[in-house]
């Protein structure tokens, strides 16, 4: 293997490559499916897609409590 000789934008872009072929492998979606899905997302459901591109940045409690909202909101409205 040969050192890293790249630019720190040449790594981010090889480290964004290697998890768009992770998520490909693992979900069956080409980047392109990811892309046309995002974009609807994006439009449907701002604030998910705020949260999901800033939930790597959070704090473990922080990301925490946000599930546990969720998740008492969803027994919540099973309940009723």
């Amino acid at each position: 293997m040969t050192p890293w000789d790249g630019s720190p934008s040449d790594y981010k872009t090889a480290v964004e490559n290697a998890q768009a072929l992770e998520i490909t492998r693992l979900t069956g979606l080409t980047e392109s499916h990811l892309a046309f899905y995002l974009a609807l997302l994006q439009q449907e459901s701002p604030d998910l897609v705020f949260l999901v591109e800033r939930s790597d940045g959070l704090p473990d409690a922080i990301r925490a409590g946000i599930l546990a909202m969720v998740k008492a909101a969803q027994s919540a409205d099973q309940k009723a």
